[in-house]
């Protein structure tokens, strides 16, 4: 999904595509921005609304890293 040109983050369409097949993923914050990491259980909620439920549970997330 884009704006003028921008990606929005999580890109749904991407992890839509990623979810059709057998990859170890990892998806979190940019460390970057300090504010992500105070706002760390919000933005995990944000993420999980855009991306729903169908696409998450068919993700192989990487755990404990």
């Amino acid at each position: 999904m884009s704006q003028k040109g921008q990606t929005i983050y999580p890109c749904r369409e991407f992890w839509k595509i990623t979810s059709n097949y057998d990859l170890k993923v990892l998806y979190g914050l940019d460390v970057h921005h300090r504010g992500q990491i105070t706002l760390f259980k919000e933005l995990v909620r944000f993420a999980n609304q855009i991306l729903g439920d169908e696409i998450i549970s068919k993700l192989n997330f990487i755990q404990n890293v």
